[in-house]
């Protein structure tokens, strides 16, 4: 069996990758946002709506013992404001992403 050394290493290399993957996911997103992809209108939607969920858990998690101090709570405040912005922002102006002329 692995010692508790490589179990911590493959956690983090672990975590690593997930955060590579939504970072990518994130960018491709933007990417698609700005040229006014409806499909990357709903995959900004799903991300930002994720990174509420993790927003809440560290806001959550600042209250645990040993409490953080006030830059851990402002931080996971920012943190979820900015992602309901993006939630809001992108479920807000769903016309803006239709084709400016039909297809025929």
């Amino acid at each position: 069996m692995g010692s508790e050394a490589d179990l911590i290493a493959g956690f983090i290399v672990g975590l690593a990758a997930i955060l590579l993957i939504i970072g990518i996911l994130e960018i491709i997103g933007s990417v698609g946002v700005f040229v006014h992809k409806g499909w990357a209108r709903w995959l900004g939607i799903v991300l930002a709506t994720i990174g509420l969920v993790i927003g809440f858990l560290v806001l959550i998690g600042t209250f645990l013992p040993p409490a953080g101090g006030a830059g851990d709570v402002i931080f996971a405040l920012l943190w979820l404001a900015a992602h309901r912005f993006v939630v809001a922002a992108l479920a807000a102006r769903g016309e803006h992403f239709q084709p400016a002329y039909p297809r025929r």
